[in-house]
Parts: C-alpha cells; structure tokens; sequence
C-alpha cells in the first residue's frame, strides 16, 4: 500500500532562508495520509489517521483487510496516529508469491513503514491471526515496538489444541464439526488443507517462527479476550453440540491466559458481550486498551 509526500520545512532551513543564504537541503518527507507502498516488486496500500507518538499499527486477522479497524480507527484517531494497511493478496493490495510465512508479512510492514515515512515508535495491534503477526515482527524489530495489543488472538498451538477437543471423527459427523475439523487443522498446516486460504499462508512455517519468537520481557502486552459465555466461533450452535462447544471455549480461554502470559508487564481484558470479532462488536474495549498504552508510552 508509492505516494506523494509533501514537504516540511526544518528549523535549519528557515534560518538559512532568514539569511537569504540558499541550501541544497532537501525537506523533511512528511507522509500522506493513505496511499500505495512499493515493498519490494509489488505495492501494499495503506491508510493513517490523526497525530502523535506513538503509532498505532493495525494488524487484521486472516483474510481481512483495513476495513475491518474502521471503528477503532475513529476512536484512537483523535488522541494519536493510527495506520492500517491491506496485507499481499489482500483489499488494494498487490498479489504476492506463495506460500507466505510470518516473517515475509513482518518484512512487509517493515518495509511500508520505512518507504512511506511512518516513523515509530509503535504499538502493534493484532486481531486473530494478526496476533501471531504482531508477535513474529516484534521478534524481527524488537526495538521498533513500545507496546502489543492482542485482540482475541491467535495461538500458535491452537490448532493440534483445539482439534484434541473435537469428538473422534466420523463419517456422518455435524457439519459445525466438519467446518471446526477443517478449520483447525489449517491453523496447524496450510499444506492440502480444502480451507480456504486467500493469503497463501504455510501456517506451520509461521507458527514455528512465532513458537521461536525471544520472550517479551516486560513490554507492555494487552490481552482482549472474547467473552467466555459466547458460542465459539459458530453461531447458532445445536444443543447436540453444546458440550463440545463448551469445550472448545474453555480450551480458547486457555490458551488466552498463555498470550497475557508472554509479558511480566501485562493486563488481561474480557469482553463483556463480544464474541470472536471485539473490534466491530465491541469497538470501544480495544479503543481504551490502545488509549491506555499509548499514554504509559508517552509518560516514559
């Protein structure tokens, strides 16, 4: 997600200009407020909104793009600068080679970052699976990040996990049960899966890359979380599989619980009526988490 840049002056430059003295000094790139980013053979589009330190980087998860933060975007936009962009094979964006590990998307917006001029420091904002994301770049760019918001995210062990909670397999299985089989087993490995895969992801690749990420240390982690009483996933479950939802739930909170692990310096937030989706049913929640951290961010 290239643009065009319009210049700001330094304060170099206006004394040389007070002095009538000419300067071969280029002005300082200020970036546009959305546009198309070269990062390497195919371009990625990308929009900001608002002002300050830091930056709030979106990271949608599997198969969404930008559009997905648009009522977080209109909360945090008032108080800092906030981007989202659309990934490779995605929205405006570029189609790029497959298959796609982690580290390729972390390369990716880094490389945005950097040719469009949005300068950091960041807090990294990843729902689902843009929570592994979110993960894998801060391992990449560790001094880059200040803060990580994680919004119902993925786990890197949450496929085999959650697969141990289905009932053994079977012929004539529910078809809720055949969509989680499938489902989870692409969350292990992308390769032959019949699940649809848009972005091209080896997801076992991506997952060892997150499973090798340096801890966090005390960086400061939010974990949102969905709201425990919520079918998972499914909506509409039948009482026939109410037990195996259930389960499935308990084992997706655990592994929740694992993520705000991850930082000695993190807080854990339940959704109070959200399910899955916390930043279009429950915009707000994640708007106070970014808030919160962007001002213990700047109060260092």
């Amino acid at each position: 997600m290239n643009m065009r840049m319009i210049g700001c002056v330094t304060v170099l430059t206006l004394l040389l200009t007070a002095c009538s003295a000419p300067t071969s000094q280029p002005p300082t790139p200020t970036p546009m407020p959305s546009g198309m980013v070269d990062v390497g053979g195919y371009e990625l589009f990308y929009q900001c909104s608002g002002q300050g330190s830091p930056t709030v980087i979106l990271e949608a998860g599997m198969g969404s793009d930008s559009s997905f933060w648009a009522r977080v975007i209109a909360g945090v936009a008032g108080t800092t600068r906030v981007c989202a962009y659309d990934r490779a094979n995605l929205g405006r964006s570029d189609e790029a080679r497959t298959p796609r590990t982690f580290r390729d998307a972390g390369r990716d917006l880094h490389t945005l970052l950097g040719n469009a001029g949005i300068g950091g420091p960041y807090i990294l904002v990843g729902h689902s699976l843009g929570g592994e994301l979110v993960r894998v770049f801060t391992d990449q760019y560790p001094e880059e990040v200040a803060g990580i918001v994680l919004v119902d995210a993925a786990h890197p062990d949450a496929g085999p996990r959650l697969l141990a909670g289905l009932p053994p397999e079977s012929a004539d299985e529910p078809e809720n049960i055949r969509f989680y089989r499938q489902m989870f087993t692409w969350i292990s490995d992308t390769n032959g899966s019949p699940y649809p895969n848009p972005e091209g992801w080896d997801t076992q690749a991506g997952n060892a890359q997150v499973n090798a990420a340096k801890p966090l240390g005390d960086l400061p982690l939010v974990v949102i979380s969905q709201n425990p009483a919520n079918p998972f996933f499914v909506a509409n479950v039948p009482p026939s599989l109410t037990e195996t939802n259930t389960q499935l739930q308990q084992i997706w909170q655990d592994l929740q619980g694992e993520l705000a692990g991850l930082s000695t310096n993190s807080t854990h937030l339940i959704a109070a009526r959200a399910g899955h989706n916390i930043p279009i049913e429950e915009p707000a929640l994640v708007v106070d988490a970014i808030l919160e951290l962007t001002n213990e961010v700047r109060s260092r």
